[in-house]
């Protein structure tokens, strides 16, 4: 099944291509290919957790490829305009919702960790728009509850985990690169990729504890 779902979300992540480069505006970049190792790694991930969690039908195998493929293609763009684009935020949580409604959750919170999970991460991202001053936009906020379903999906208290890997990850990029020179005071992040990184690894730092 693993295998399965990385070859979906490569060629799912391969059919995103157009997107980015249409966002970036810089036809012939080579930029848009990375979306597809970063989507099977996040595949990768997303399906062994769910494996060790309930037996995952072909459905929701095929869920976690494609959303693994819209996150990976949010994280490339992110990185190279700041953006994060609403709709491939809220189709990748309509699409893993409505595959997790045929998915027995096994050991996993399942459907009422989900949507306890896309609130808690809404509202926690709401707050940090509101008090950071622009360091975490809309864009931020529309990618939080797809994010909060996934881990919530799994646990719902996994969302304080993956806010404080997020913030410890960002904070840690950012000390490098004032160190470095790279990054000066007010310099904007991208902050879309270490939301990514802190909910991806909750959900196998959950799997595992299981």
């Amino acid at each position: 099944m693993n295998q399965l779902v990385l070859i979906l979300s490569a060629v799912s992540a391969a059919g995103l291509m157009p997107v980015t480069v249409r966002v970036i505006s810089r036809p012939g970049s080579k930029i848009p290919f990375v979306a597809i190792p970063l989507a099977m790694m996040i595949s990768f991930l997303l399906a062994w957790s769910a494996d060790r969690m309930t037996e995952v039908p072909p459905v929701f195998a095929v869920s976690l490829a494609v959303v693994s493929a819209l996150l990976a293609t949010q994280i490339v763009i992110d990185l190279q305009v700041r953006r994060l684009l609403r709709e491939l935020s809220w189709s990748g949580f309509a699409i893993f919702t409505a595959t997790a409604l045929t998915t027995s959750p096994g050991t996993a919170a399942g459907l009422t960790g989900l949507f306890a999970g896309a609130a808690m991460m809404a509202g926690i991202a709401a707050l940090l728009v509101i008090v950071s001053r622009g360091a975490l936009g809309l864009g931020d906020l529309h990618l939080a509850p797809l994010l909060g379903a996934m881990v919530g999906w799994f646990s719902p208290g996994g969302v304080i985990l993956a806010w404080m890997i997020t913030a410890i990850a960002g904070a840690l990029f950012a000390t490098i690169g004032l160190a470095s020179g790279r990054l000066r005071r007010g310099s904007m992040i991208a902050y879309g990729p270490f939301m990514v990184l802190g909910s991806v690894a909750t959900v196998a730092v959950i799997a595992i504890r299981r």
